[in-house]
């Protein structure tokens, strides 16, 4: 496995790019038909069939899990505290409201 610092913050099929960067050792989820497809890519990571995964390092989702992936990677920043509006940004965009 490769190691890194920072965060990196990946859904739908971009999870593919980082497994085939061997940074998946852990927790990690992804489009069922994605982690079919490109099982070769996730063999040293353990899939987990939900929304999203906010490891340590790394933060997966699926494809639609669009506020969810964006509030766990505000949350891991320590945005969140520092700018509340934020959370009603995050609502409003993922709703595709104006």
């Amino acid at each position: 496995m490769q190691s890194f610092n920072g965060l990196i913050a990946s859904n739908c099929a971009s999870t593919a790019i980082i497994g085939s960067a061997g940074l998946l050792n852990g927790k990690f989820t992804t489009m069922p038909h994605i982690k079919d497809h490109f099982a070769h890519y996730f063999k040293d990571g353990i899939y987990c069939d939900c929304d999203i995964v906010a490891g340590e390092k790394i933060i997966t989702a699926r494809g639609y899990a669009h506020y969810e992936f964006m509030m766990a990677v505000l949350a891991r920043l320590e945005l969140l505290e520092s700018n509340p509006r934020l959370v009603k940004m995050t609502l409003i965009l993922s709703k595709n409201q104006s």
